[in-house]
């Protein structure tokens, strides 16, 4: 036969089991709890983070749209630029041509 003490040392042990998985299920509960904050604000973070990178890159497609126009722009410019100096080069070569047509005008002109 069972006897009181040996139900009321079970009752005791049980007892104790019992608050041993109640704090341990307070301590998990914690623990779930300070795990969810750390996720939630590492996944904030992550939005703030792809967010800034979305940011970047669209700056970096602006610059590199803006660099490209510019470098056809220089082309365009250097291309410009050529022609005006073969312009130049030939009013250069006419005016040093017509200035030499006034020095052979004007040595006719003295010798007359």
């Amino acid at each position: 036969m069972v006897s009181v003490n040996m139900i009321s040392a079970k009752l005791s042990d049980l007892h104790d089991n019992i608050a041993k998985l109640s704090h341990e299920l307070d301590l998990k509960r914690k623990e779930k709890e300070s795990q969810r904050s750390f996720v939630k604000k590492a996944n904030k973070r992550i939005e703030m983070l792809e967010e800034k990178i979305r940011e970047l890159t669209e700056q970096i497609n602006s610059a590199t749209q803006r660099a490209v126009r510019a470098e056809e722009e220089s082309e365009n410019l250097a291309g410009e630029l050529t022609i005006l100096e073969d312009e130049a080069n030939e009013w250069n070569e006419k005016s040093s041509n017509v200035q030499e047509q006034i020095n052979m005008v004007r040595i006719t002109i003295s010798e007359a």
